[in-house]
């Protein structure tokens, strides 16, 4: 299993060329040579709204990309990178303790934002705050617009406030990285995986 890490629009033309010339050779040379089957997984396929990235979907993502880190017997992720740097999804679940930090270190505005987009979890153990639901993103949609220019404003306001704080540049990387840039993160960069990752990056360069 070879997990596609890739920003959704960048790289739909590499994307699409590996769907259709280089998986069907591979998957012929894997059962000729080996008799195991090649299979991609592209969790990006069809989703076509920014939006997704954001909740319940990046867990999703980081839970597959493990997945396939555990069942394949060669390589088993891909990233492709290119100009676009992708949609950077704020976390689902904040520790208690990192979001009354960050909190105390905002303005009144954005401390009132933060209060609003995250409720701390009575249930949890460790205390956390977590993301308000899909209903309440969904409850409203002729407003998504300005949902969403809150929602960017909301990631500034988490970086500055985690800076003033004093939170570490990994700590800070919570409110800041892209989905592909957590992925790269959470796999290429571990010991003993280099031999099993691939990472390409799409320059162009002037004529």
């Amino acid at each position: 299993r070879l997990f596609l890490s890739r920003a959704h629009v960048d790289t739909s033309v590499e994307r699409q060329w590996l769907q259709e010339a280089v998986l069907p050779a591979l998957q012929q040379w894997c059962w000729r040579e080996y008799q195991l089957e090649f299979q991609m997984v592209d969790m990006r396929q069809g989703i076509l709204d920014e939006v997704s990235d954001c909740r319940c979907a990046t867990d999703m993502y980081s839970a597959k990309l493990s997945e396939c880190s555990a069942t394949s017997v060669g390589p088993y992720m891909l990233a492709i990178t290119s100009d676009k740097y992708g949609f950077r999804p704020l976390p689902r679940c904040i520790a208690s303790d990192d979001f009354e930090a960050i909190a105390r270190n905002a303005t009144k505005d954005d401390k009132s934002l933060l209060q609003r987009w995250y409720q701390r979890d009575m249930n949890s153990a460790p205390p956390c705050h977590v993301l308000l639901s899909e209903e309440l993103w969904a409850e409203d949609r002729k407003h998504q617009g300005s949902r969403m220019k809150e929602y960017r404003h909301l990631q500034r306001a988490f970086l500055t406030s985690a800076r003033n704080a004093g939170f570490s540049f990994d700590q800070t990387r919570a409110y800041s990285a892209s989905v592909v840039e957590q992925e790269v993160f959470q796999e290429m960069l571990r010991p003993n995986t280099s031999a099993r990752c691939v990472w390409l990056h799409r320059a162009f360069m002037p004529a």
